[in-house]
């Protein structure tokens, strides 16, 4: 499909800028792809190092669990290559653009509430591994054999979380820093509760550890029976969202095949195909948002920042 350049400078120049937003994506997916094929902190000179720097920092954080991290590194990858093989086979931008967009965008509109549910079972379990930890100490065990001795017998959805946290004590790190992490990792409250308490015990060595995180362990199945019944009255919102992206993807498809998309292939065309597209996604982003529940409460802080 040829793209059709209008004899005016303002079209020209409109088109000059779609081809750097492109341009940019690409880079930045070519960029992305060396931070995460990395392995370890490589020499680097005081020109580039900025640059390098932000771009492992935010591969690095690019937030939740370690698996969620992973799956939003492929999806980002996946978008610069689908942009880049769009914009080769269509010539259009704003269509290279938009397929980019598409390829972590509609997991992330498909998958509403499931963050929700996942946090749910996590902290679940959570409660689980808690009263197992307790059961550890009460048999005399210290701390760092207790967390230990857990890893095989934690549950699933935590357990890579919970088998880092062993493996950063066996190896010596500091354990409040590893408890630190751990907290990070699992991005829940009671997480946080728990490490509290570790934290704590650690500082003082206290002999109420066991009753404590048995307190703890009872909060989290009451939290746990109204975290489920907030997300059970969402399930209208999210069966919006998921109705409306079925809709956006069946317009898309209607509209690539046929003599319907040469009317967006031109600078004013691939303007409008934009404003449309941003404002159909700014409504599913704000459906989206009714069925999400209000952000939990974080109270640790790492130790440099504390």
């Amino acid at each position: 499909m040829a793209l059709q350049r209008g004899p005016g400078g303002a079209a020209m120049i409109l088109l000059d800028a779609y081809v750097a937003v492109l341009a940019a994506l690409a880079v930045g997916g070519v960029f992305l792809i060396v931070a995460g094929l990395a392995g370890g902190p490589a020499p680097t000179t005081p020109s580039d190092a900025p640059i390098v720097g932000r771009v492992r920092r935010f591969w690095r954080d690019l937030g939740g669990t370690p698996a969620e991290r992973r799956t939003r590194q492929v999806l980002l990858v996946a978008a610069a290559v689908v942009a880049v093989l769009v914009f080769v086979l269509t010539g259009v931008p704003a269509v290279a653009l938009l397929a980019g967009v598409a390829v972590p965008g509609v997991p992330w509109l498909w998958g509403v509430g499931k963050r929700e549910q996942r946090g749910i079972e996590r902290a679940e379990a959570l409660g689980d591994w808690t009263r197992r930890l307790k059961d550890q100490l009460s048999t005399g065990a210290g701390l760092m054999s207790a967390i230990v001795n857990t890893t095989e017998a934690a549950p699933p959805i935590i357990a890579e979380e919970v088998g880092a946290l062993a493996a950063r004590l066996r190896t010596g790190a500091d354990p409040k820093r590893a408890l630190h992490r751990f907290a990070e990792e699992l991005d829940d409250p009671i997480a946080e509760q728990v490490v509290a308490a570790l934290l704590l015990h650690l500082q003082d060595r206290g002999e109420h550890l066991a009753d404590v995180l048995a307190a703890i362990a009872a909060d989290a199945g009451k939290q746990v029976s109204i975290r489920r019944e907030v997300h059970a009255k969402r399930t209208q919102p999210r069966i919006t969202v998921r109705f409306m992206t079925v809709f956006g993807l069946v317009i898309a498809a209607i509209l690539a095949r046929g003599e319907l998309i040469e009317a967006y292939t031109s600078a004013r065309g691939q303007l409008v195909l934009l404003v449309l597209a941003s404002a159909f996604v700014a409504t599913l982003v704000w459906v989206r948002s009714l069925s999400r529940p209000p952000a939990q409460p974080r109270f640790l802080r790492p130790p440099e920042v504390a």
